[in-house]
């Protein structure tokens, strides 16, 4: 099912118009559909640059970027992780299919008619990681990664189990 709600958005400027679409599925190589939600800004002549963020934490608590985003002329697309909210599939945390769950989803986005085939990643802590596995993997159409408070290199404990001293900041920031 997919559930498709417009909305007249008083976001940055009054009458600004943002257009959501709730609930879109998007398909992964492997048949796994992952749940999103897209913002696109009402008035629009062809497709936008789309900045997508891949989350754990829930895509619903992308809403208020994602009507910032539109009001500026950008598309945004929040979706739940692989197992995490609406999302089809297991939960795995930081995983080696990650990559390519993110590169898929950066191709769909880029086909989609309302892009203009530039896309960038936004978020932080997971969601920021998250990022760099998927520029990793060299999709295409990824323009930018936004990364906030994100382990750069890989997410195992220091020497003899005990985390570093950058770990526990990451930890504490996030």
């Amino acid at each position: 099912m997919v559930m498709v709600r417009s909305q007249n958005l008083d976001a940055a400027g009054p009458g600004a118009k943002v257009e959501v679409l709730f609930l879109q599925r998007i398909p992964l190589r492997d048949g796994t559909r992952l749940a999103a939600n897209v913002f696109l800004p009402r008035e629009r002549s062809g497709g936008v640059p789309a900045i997508l963020e891949f989350t754990p934490y829930s895509r619903d608590t992308g809403s208020p970027e994602g009507v910032r985003f539109a009001a500026e002329g950008f598309a945004f697309v929040s979706v739940d992780c692989r197992g995490r909210g609406d999302s089809e599939g297991h939960f795995l945390g930081h995983h080696a299919g990650e990559a390519d769950d993110g590169y898929d989803l950066v191709e769909w986005v880029a086909a989609q008619s309302w892009c203009n085939g530039d896309v960038a990643m936004f978020g932080g802590s997971y969601t920021g990681q998250n990022q760099w596995t998927t520029a990793a993997a060299h999709p295409p159409h990824l323009r930018a990664i936004i990364p906030a408070v994100s382990a750069m290199g890989g997410l195992a404990p220091g020497p003899g189990g005990i985390p570093t001293d950058h770990q526990f900041a990451w930890g504490m920031l996030t």
